[in-house]
């Protein structure tokens, strides 16, 4: 890939939110994407679905980034797996089950801190363009459906399920927070929280074919 963009070291998206954005962004950066993608699938009797794995990676260079060293774009996830099965039960009855799990995408991540006297002094040292990675991504869904005919003779379809089923805490970004000492107020190192979205989460729906 040629011809392309990302930010510029010490500014995030919020500094590319403003009207001179096109001149703030490094350009001219290329890319390389290698990988594997396969399929498994079962159509046909009671019990059917489909494996999917992909194996990738994904990488950028640019001039002014990172001394023009090779680092791995941002939604780089070197394992990516699904699995989908359906089960029909009787004439009106199916269960359905899909798992996911990706690599967690790269992150940057500080490698030090430097302290003042006060909590408002602290500052994060950041090293290479995404030196890390947040934690894998996983979730199981479970859903069932039961096939309907209204009483003018219209189908319907009556669904009903777990989403994230295990309550799985994925990971949607980063906090850093100084702690400090409670009896005179000096830092004494940073604390990383991962901060999660989505916890397990019932669904239920009705549809309605006309």
């Amino acid at each position: 890939m040629k011809r392309l963009i990302d930010y510029p070291d010490g500014i995030g998206f919020s500094g590319l939110a403003a009207d001179t954005w096109d001149d703030t962004v490094e350009k001219g950066g290329i890319g390389r994407v290698r990988g594997l993608e396969v399929m498994l699938r079962r159509e046909r009797g009671k019990l059917n679905g489909w494996i999917s794995y992909t194996l990738s990676k994904s990488e950028r260079q640019f001039t002014n980034i990172d001394e023009a060293r090779w680092y791995p774009m941002r939604y780089d996830r070197r394992h990516n797996l699904a699995v989908t099965g359906n089960l029909k039960i009787g004439k009106k009855w199916s269960l359905s089950s899909t798992f996911i799990y990706q690599t967690g995408h790269a992150v940057t991540l500080p490698v030090a801190a430097t302290s003042g006297r006060f909590a408002s002094e602290t500052r994060l040292l950041y090293g290479d363009r995404n030196n890390g990675r947040m934690p894998a991504y996983h979730r199981l869904d479970l859903g069932a459906s039961k096939e309907l005919i209204t009483r003018h003779g219209r189908k319907a379809q009556l669904n009903f399920g777990l989403y994230n089923a295990y309550n799985r805490a994925n990971p949607l970004y980063f906090n850093f927070k100084t702690i400090v000492n409670p009896k005179d107020g000096v830092p004494q190192g940073i604390e990383l929280k991962q901060r999660s979205l989505v916890p397990v989460l019932p669904y239920i729906s009705y549809t309605l074919n006309f």
